[in-house]
């Protein structure tokens, strides 16, 4: 820049000037520069596809069914034989969001049963299975076919294969397995292979969808009590014993001292006149 070789809108650029993409022309040399605008697209990802740029070793890649001008990355991955929606962007903060356990974007799977999967095996993916690599967090799971052979669920958990291994966990191993569902997106009516830009108000909602989560407020914020402290108020004395002057028994405080026998003295006089 301090060469002179950049220029913004035709006029020699300094040090501090600023352009608006889309607006202004920025150029090097005499060649304009373009940047790119943030593309947001999902994938019907079919069987068989490794979610990966490149790879020599994978005889198919999910890159092979984009017929984009634009550089696109996967945000987050499905296992080679995993099918459904699968999201593609140049947004690296987006893609975070998508992909990253702190901001809870759910993700939600059918998973197809050789057999009808029982009451219990539910309640345990529910509450969570011991996996090779911890506990897997609670899980909303249901049954979508009378059978009980296609299963539901959805969870937040990103670990490598653990739809697949929740469900082996509990002696039901997954015969095909296909996500529907990133936050609010839909995999809708999407036929396998195939990709469609998603709407402006997919974005928005999905963005919004990935709050950091937050603990709550007494756990977070507050001070540090001691145990059974109910407040931070000093603790104060019943009134009677913090505020009030202490007094003697009036007999004791009052009355005049007498030297000891006086009183026997005056009985004795008493009865002399007697």
């Amino acid at each position: 820049m301090r060469a002179g070789r950049v220029t913004v809108n035709g006029a020699v650029a300094s040090l501090g000037d600023s352009a608006t993409p889309g607006k202004d022309e920025v150029a090097v040399d005499g060649k304009v520069v373009t940047a790119d605008r943030h593309r947001y697209i999902v994938l019907n990802k079919p069987a068989g596809y490794t979610t990966t740029m490149s790879d020599r070793h994978a005889a198919r890649t999910v890159m092979e069914l984009l017929d984009v001008n634009v550089r696109l990355f996967p945000a987050g991955r499905l296992d080679r034989d995993t099918e459904g929606l699968l999201i593609f962007t140049n947004d690296g903060d987006f893609a975070n969001i998508v992909t990253h356990p702190r901001y809870g974007v759910r993700k939600t799977y059918r998973a197809e049963l050789a057999d009808g999967i029982s009451e219990r095996a539910l309640k345990r993916l529910r509450a969570g299975v011991r996996l090779e690599d911890g506990m897997t967090l609670p899980a909303r799971v249901r049954w979508l076919d009378n059978e009980r052979r296609v299963v539901e669920v959805t969870l937040h958990e990103g670990r490598k294969r653990v739809v697949r291994r929740m469900f082996k966990s509990v002696g039901y191993p997954v015969q095909r397995l296909m996500r529907t569902r990133v936050g609010p997106v839909r995999l809708a009516r999407l036929a396998s292979g195939t990709w469609r830009d998603m709407t402006d108000d997919e974005v928005s909602e999905l963005r919004a969808a990935g709050s950091p989560r937050r603990k709550p407020r007494a756990a977070a914020d507050a001070p540090w009590r001691k145990p059974g402290a109910a407040t931070d108020a000093p603790r104060r004395k019943p009134r009677a014993a913090a505020d009030a002057p202490r007094r003697k028994p009036r007999a004791a405080a009052d009355a005049p001292r007498q030297k000891p026998g006086a009183r026997a003295g005056r009985r004795a006089a008493g009865q002399a006149r007697e």
